[in-house]
């Protein structure tokens, strides 16, 4: 959200998290925190924006999704 007037916004400082192929799946302790996954399907891949009533929804490309 834009700090001088709280409206949500697709260019807000938060980046979605993208898929990523790999020859093989990592152990899940591997890293410090260890890792979680999950299936990639079909579909939109967005992220929310919500400032008490308003809601917006944008694609990770910054489209705006909301309509």
């Amino acid at each position: 959200m834009n700090a001088q007037d709280r409206t949500p916004s697709a260019s807000s400082p938060v980046s979605p998290m993208l898929a990523k192929a790999v020859d093989s799946v990592p152990d899940p302790d591997s890293v410090p925190g260890g890792l979680a996954y999950e299936p990639k399907w079909d579909g939109f891949r967005a992220v929310v924006y919500c400032d008490g009533d308003r809601v917006e929804i944008g694609s990770r490309g910054a489209k705006m999704l909301t309509r």
